[in-house]
């Protein structure tokens, strides 16, 4: 039977205050039916992955030319290369994948700007791609 001085679930909060107008028989058919159609509760999710703890070596064949043909945005400021393998640290600067997870092995601030900052880091699928289109351009002029 439902506890109807504490609720579980903000369903059957909601519930329980819109029928407080209904007769107790009928406010108990209509919950027990509420609560044996209701979704089952989806599990929850783990936290999710460090990539800073991923260093798996990505797009590392990837044809590329000489750094000073790419613009700034396509090359890391770390390694002064063109990008492979971007991710996005938490400073919102992108960072070639190895380079930044060795700094952060031995810092914990930003190689751009100095400041504090973690180890989450997030792929760059854009920047990768932007990097690769313009390879191929330049490649084929």
């Amino acid at each position: 039977m439902l506890d109807y001085d504490r609720p579980r679930t903000h369903g059957q909060r909601q519930l329980l205050a819109a029928w407080g107008v209904f007769p107790r028989r009928l406010r108990s058919r209509l919950t027990q039916a509420a609560i044996a159609s209701a979704p089952a509760p989806a599990p929850a999710a783990g936290p999710p992955a460090d990539a800073s703890r991923d260093d798996t070596p990505r797009n590392s064949d990837a044809p590329r030319l000489e750094p000073s043909a790419y613009l700034k945005s396509m090359v890391c400021p770390i390694t002064h290369e063109a990008f492979r393998d971007p991710v996005i640290a938490e400073d919102g600067h992108s960072y070639e994948r190895a380079a930044i997870v060795h700094w952060l092995r031995r810092r914990a601030s930003s190689p751009s700007t100095g400041a504090p900052m973690g180890t989450r880091l997030l792929p760059n699928h854009a920047l990768r791609n932007a990097v690769e289109e313009y390879t191929a351009r330049q490649e084929h002029t």
